[in-house]
């Protein structure tokens, strides 16, 4: 951090040699840089050549600029300077343009008194060093945090990226269905503009990791479910509810305390029913992102083959007290507006993109099965199919589904 500077730079305008020679005098022994003025004219050129100054002060009857002049030169060029007027005359009409055009803070009366100038010199220095400091420290604090946020949204990133490969490494199934939910949910938040960005993110982060708690489920489980698929999931009561071994997972993650609320409620019924029966919300007291979720879990449990998206989102808005009505409704909505969705297509393997849907299985030349039909490309999955090509070709093309 950029360590303040002190400025105790003091400038006197006055057209009289001898109290300029009596100011420089004055300020001797003081902690300050003094500068006078004798042709108020030239304070524009004093202004750019030594300020800005900590204080100027500004006789006001003088020939060519009066010291309403000057001072208003000066408010012009650095607003934050202190201005002090000094006068010998009594003059009510000067005193009030000085302070509504030259800005002062006070003025001292001719002939002053020299304590009394040295006192306002000292308090004046310090006034304007207290406030230029306190913007200084201010603005080094909004690099500092912004530096910060950066390392932070980083940091949350990276660790969202490493979980979720987490969960693809040890149940591709369920990183699958991950991948599904996360690209409809981010659909529906790109549409849901007035979703300010700390709730987007955390919604975000709930969409990404909600599959967390199938990649601590047990080995003997876990075989259970890569063979059977997620299907068999409601047989194990421990994993049936894996989205509280998620929450418990994410909680524990700095800055990931809301997304671990919005999935420990994403069973929740919109009238309040459902686990977890120890936490009383219904309606729009469940946070937005659990009420998403709720639907499209359901969305990914009831597809199949033939019944997909807009149908299953029309059955479920006939349930309102199960499901929010106004998210279905905006997701028919966005529905009835998407024309490439859903549309099959033979894709080279260079062109996959995460989110496809494979519409086949995947069998390299030696008659490895590599994907079954109905997975969702992601990343990881996609260089895995390239690397396995080079060694044992898969069908230079194979047949997908765009994501709904």
């Amino acid at each position: 951090m950029e360590q303040y500077r002190r400025n105790t730079k003091v400038l006197y305008v006055d057209d009289e040699a001898a109290l300029l020679s009596a100011f420089k005098s004055l300020l001797r022994k003081e902690e300050v840089e003094t500068h006078v003025l004798q042709d108020s004219t030239q304070i524009q050129s004093v202004l750019d050549k030594n300020g800005p100054f900590a204080v100027v002060f500004s006789d006001q009857r003088m020939p060519g600029l009066d010291g309403v002049g000057v001072l208003e030169t000066v408010v012009k060029s650095h607003p934050t300077t202190i201005r002090v007027m000094v006068t010998g005359y009594s003059d009510h009409t000067d005193t009030m343009r000085a302070i509504n055009i030259g800005g002062i803070t006070s003025y001292i009366p001719k002939p002053w008194k020299d304590d009394h100038l040295r006192e306002l010199t000292r308090e004046c220095v310090e006034r304007y060093n207290l406030a230029a400091e306190n913007k200084h420290l201010l603005s080094e604090l909004s690099v500092a945090n912004k530096s910060l946020q950066e390392l932070l949204d980083g940091t949350v990133a990276g660790t969202v990226r490493l979980l979720g490969d987490v969960i693809e490494s040890v149940n591709p199934d369920a990183a699958s269905r991950a991948i599904r939910i996360r690209q409809l949910g981010k659909a529906f938040l790109d549409m849901w503009t007035e979703i300010d960005i700390e709730e987007r993110r955390d919604i975000q982060t709930a969409l990404d990791l909600c599959y967390l708690g199938i990649a601590v489920l047990p080995p003997w489980i876990q075989v259970s479910l890569n063979k059977q698929g997620l299907g068999a999931i409601d047989r194990f009561d421990v994993a049936k509810n894996h989205h509280f071994l998620a929450a418990g997972l994410v909680k524990e993650i700095p800055r990931f305390e809301n997304a671990a609320r919005i999935i420990r409620l994403l069973a929740k019924d919109y009238s309040g029913a459902g686990d977890p029966s120890d936490e009383h919300v219904a309606g729009e007291t469940i946070p937005l992102g659990a009420r998403l979720l709720h639907i499209l879990n359901e969305l990914e449990r009831r597809r199949t083959e033939n019944y997909h998206g807009k149908e299953i989102l029309e059955k479920m808005l006939e349930q309102p007290t199960k499901f929010d009505p106004a998210i279905i409704k905006r997701m028919l909505n966005r529905a009835d507006q998407r024309t490439g969705a859903g549309v099959e297509t033979d894709v080279e393997i260079a062109s996959l993109q995460p989110g496809m849907v494979v519409l086949e299985d995947v069998f390299s030349a030696s008659r490895q099965c590599l994907l079954r039909a109905g997975s969702t490309l992601s990343s990881m999955s996609i260089n895995y199919l390239k690397q396995w090509h080079g060694k044992d070709p898969i069908p230079p093309k194979l047949r997908v589904r765009f994501a709904e």
